[in-house]
């Protein structure tokens, strides 16, 4: 099974945060038994990089 979800946050600094997440569950059963996560972490390096005014530090 797959699951693309989308998540939106304000960072501590006031940067939008924005990212989409891709899951995939391999299951035996009922039971999962692997679960993969993908993110953006580019984007993730470059939001938490902002400083103050809005460029990267």
């Amino acid at each position: 099974m797959a699951v693309v979800s989308e998540s939106a946050a304000t960072t501590v600094s006031g940067v939008a945060y924005q990212q989409m997440y891709h899951f995939l569950f391999e299951f035996e059963g009922e039971a999962v038994v692997r679960l993969w996560g993908f993110n953006d972490t580019h984007h993730v390096r470059e939001v938490s990089a902002l400083g103050s005014e809005g460029k990267v530090s």
